[in-house]
């Protein structure tokens, strides 16, 4: 039994500290912690805790844009959340779900949003039922932050009269000067109906500190027209491929070899105009 609550304390102690890492955006640190903290709450046989990570670990793989890995987090911690009957953080997972398809609807290159694709509508539909359930159990902030979320799909999909009803419940249910991370989140949400200038001026202020903001200005970042979009880094090889700069960082290759060489080659090559690929001798 002492073992057990040594465990859940290492799990509680390592998952706080991979949201407090997570919020500074030291994605790989707050990995770390959040396995950690799953490891700790498996030995101690506890699955809330375990849920508790893998939706932490579910928004990291979300950030990394690696959408099918962060679904299959965020349901194995609603499995978890279910097999102990949290109806409470059951309602804010699947609100985090929601989250999850939702931005990975929006990146699917062929995804036509007003026929609806299949994560959209999934998006959609665990929204509703999450804002409906968090209404339910009380838990005001975390029904604000998903409002303010489902509105901002429902700009996207052309439902913008539902949409505007959606920040208008958001913003009852925050008291003055409370909560400013979703504050801020709801603000850019909002902004998915405002001219693309205030778009980007305030995507060019947005704070950084918050899971939640951040998905909001990447939410936000997908409506600018293209030509707004930030210019392709510019890539500047050596000649003789001995180092390229990117972004202003140079990166040595003089004691890489091989690639030192095949990059010499494909220099030669695009200054000798081919298009077509030819073999690059290993020598």
């Amino acid at each position: 039994m002492m073992e057990n609550r040594q465990h859940r304390a290492l799990g509680d102690a390592c998952a706080n500290l991979g949201l407090i890492l997570a919020y500074a955006g030291k994605r790989e640190e707050a990995r770390s912690a959040n396995e950690r903290a799953l490891r700790a709450f498996e030995d101690a046989g506890d699955p809330w805790g375990q849920g508790l990570a893998l939706g932490n670990l579910g928004e990291l793989a979300q950030e990394d844009g690696n959408f099918g890995e962060a679904r299959r987090l965020v349901e194995s911690a609603l499995q978890c959340l279910r097999e102990v009957r949290d109806g409470r953080y059951q309602a804010v997972y699947t609100s985090i779900l929601a989250m999850v398809e939702h931005e990975a609807g929006l990146s699917e290159p062929e995804a036509s949003l007003r026929t609806g694709s299949d994560l959209i509508a999934s998006a959609l539909s665990h929204y509703r039922q999450s804002t409906e359930a968090l209404h339910r159990v009380r838990g005001v902030h975390a029904e604000a932050a998903a409002r303010a979320a489902f509105g901002a799909l429902l700009c996207a999909v052309g439902q913008e009269g539902e949409a505007e009803m959606e920040f208008q419940r958001a913003e009852r249910l925050l008291s003055a000067g409370s909560h400013l991370f979703i504050r801020e989140a709801l603000s850019l949400h909002r902004l998915h109906l405002a001219p693309v200038e205030a778009r980007k001026a305030a995507l060019a202020k947005a704070g950084t500190l918050s899971h939640g903001v951040r998905f909001a200005c990447r939410l936000l970042a997908r409506t600018l027209p293209k030509e707004h979009s930030p210019r392709a880094l510019m890539l500047a090889v050596a000649k003789d491929g001995r180092h390229f700069v990117l972004g202003g960082t140079q990166v040595d290759l003089t004691r890489r070899g091989s690639l030192r060489r095949i990059l010499a080659a494909l220099v030669d090559a695009h200054g000798n105009g081919e298009t077509a690929p030819r073999a690059l001798s290993s020598r």
